[in-house]
């Protein structure tokens, strides 16, 4: 069966760094909830270069509706050679 669920994320680009290595920061925060009663608020940001590498850094607050509260937080690095 499935559970309504509805997830919304707003950022916004703002371009930094010089000739020899550009990208973009992407502030972001998100949010899902479903209609078992369940909550996840996000907030992070990411680091963009050149289409060869990212950096992801996020925090999340999850409530899965039972009372319990789980924090998260990611780092998430990639690079493509």
């Amino acid at each position: 069966l499935g559970l309504a669920r509805v997830a919304a994320e707003i950022g916004y680009g703002v371009a930094v760094g010089s000739a020899g290595l550009r990208g973009v920061v992407v502030p972001y925060s998100g949010v899902t909830v479903t209609g078992a009663g369940a909550q996840t608020y996000r907030v992070g940001g990411r680091l963009l270069w050149n289409r060869a590498g990212a950096v992801n850094l996020e925090g999340a607050q999850q409530d899965q509706g039972t009372g319990i509260t789980d924090h998260r937080l990611v780092l998430e690095a990639r690079w493509q050679f």
